[in-house]
């Protein structure tokens, strides 16, 4: 798990490696899960008060919360979640590495591929849709001599 704090949110990352047989219709492994998590980000950044979460899940990837401390009040911890189930996930690369992949997208002048276990780039996890519906798709042909 990867917790880091951005411009006026939280952003926990947490690879399916770590969460084996994880099903996000299991109302008790989803407490357990989010109980973990608060109780590390509350230790770690003071958090407390009116707290919104928007989960984003890839089952190639895992999960990406990002957590919103809407309103701070001591002592009390108020939680609404909203689930982004089964979101595609895609990797930023640059134009040296698209001879690596077989599906590239271009759009706003980068180069994106979907996720894959072989992605090791910065993860893109909203506006996906937008680069595959608006950007180029470039295909690579084999060239048989």
């Amino acid at each position: 798990m990867i917790i880091s704090c951005k411009d006026g949110y939280y952003l926990v990352k947490i690879f399916k490696e770590t969460i084996p047989d994880f099903d996000i219709f299991d109302i008790d492994m989803i407490k357990n899960l989010f109980k973990d998590i608060l109780i590390k980000v509350k230790d770690k950044y003071n958090l407390s008060g009116l707290i919104d979460i928007d989960v984003y899940v890839n089952y190639e990837y895992g999960i990406i919360l990002e957590i919103y401390e809407l309103i701070n009040y001591e002592g009390a911890m108020d939680v609404r979640i909203h689930f982004n189930i089964d979101v595609l996930f895609m990797c930023e690369i640059d134009d040296n590495n698209i001879i690596d992949y077989d599906d590239v997208y271009y759009y706003d002048n980068k180069y994106y591929v979907k996720y894959n276990n072989l992605c090791d780039s910065m993860i893109i996890y909203k506006g996906c849709n937008d680069i595959i519906d608006r950007g180029i798709r470039i295909i690579k042909k084999e060239v048989i001599i």
